[in-house]
């Protein structure tokens, strides 16, 4: 499948997506750059840094899992980003640290959550083996070289039986079938790898994990109407938009939560929505 200069090339026997060939370290360097200025830190997104209700909304059904393995209470956030998640499991009296590729947003976090935030490659941070009880990736390993290897150092970082969570763009997702190479999940160089749920469990396997949760959410229907309508390419400015109007949407009418939780239940029963949630634990 070929979009924006790339090819995006589907296993045959195991079904995960990648780019082929993948692009090199210095262009994902300035990739990561500027995703990090215009996505993450972009105006559209900042507008809504550190709102409680929305916060609750997307990281709360994740702390109810996470918080069950607090220990030592230490809690690693692995491309924190501007620190919107640090802030969030901060509140929730977890002892915060996290690692960013992009001293942008790395800086960003630190001033916001007072922490430690270790700016480099998760794999050459150096954090302390089986030091935390929690490691989170949100939005993380479609980005990488080798997420096996990033989840190899989830593993040495963990305790033994902490847990590892993350989320990744689903390639079943019903936006997917419907949008097919238009579909934001396929957005070169920036994502190299796409995963399903079966390709996702076998990569926490090989990894030496083991996963205790998978479950399938959310759609944005602005995406879905915006590449229907024949919207070629990805622009970082008419994502934003759309983000930012769902969330808009969701603070303005309340009752919408309800109406999210009953449609992600039928999303992830039937595996199609448009992120993969995963949990699994580090083995002894």
């Amino acid at each position: 499948m070929d979009k924006e200069g790339a090819v995006y090339v589907q296993c045959e026997q195991c079904g995960l997506v990648y780019t082929d060939p993948a692009p090199g370290t210095e262009e994902l360097r300035l990739v990561a750059d500027e995703w990090a200025r215009k996505h993450h830190a972009g105006q559209h997104r900042m507008v809504w840094e550190g709102n409680r209700t929305l916060q609750e909304m997307i990281y709360g059904p994740r702390m109810w899992r996470i918080d069950q393995y607090r220990y030592s209470g230490r809690l690693l956030d692995v491309g924190c980003s501007t620190g919107e998640f640090l802030d969030f499991a901060a509140s929730r009296g977890w002892e915060v640290k996290g690692c960013e590729l992009a001293q942008h947003t790395a800086e960003i976090a630190r001033r916001r959550c007072r922490c430690e935030v270790r700016c480099a490659t998760f794999e050459e941070s150096g954090f302390e083996d089986g030091f935390f009880d929690v490691v989170t990736m949100w939005d993380v390993i479609e980005h990488l070289f080798d997420p096996g290897r990033a989840l190899e150092e989830a593993w040495r970082v963990l305790r033994p039986g902490g847990l590892l969570a993350f989320i990744t763009p689903n390639y079943n997702s019903i936006s997917r079938k419907i949008l097919k190479k238009k579909w934001e999940g396929l957005i070169p160089p920036r994502h190299l790898f796409v995963f399903n749920t079966n390709t996702v469990k076998k990569l926490v396997a090989l990894s030496g994990g083991k996963v205790v949760a998978v479950r399938t959410v959310d759609f944005n229907p602005l995406d879905i109407i915006g590449g229907v309508l024949k919207r070629r390419k990805y622009w970082f400015e008419t994502r934003q938009k759309n983000i930012s109007a769902v969330k808009e949407i969701v603070l303005r009418h309340p009752r919408l939560k309800i109406v999210r939780e009953i449609i992600n239940s039928f999303l992830s029963a039937t595996k199609l929505g448009d992120v993969l949630e995963v949990y699994a634990e580090r083995t002894p």
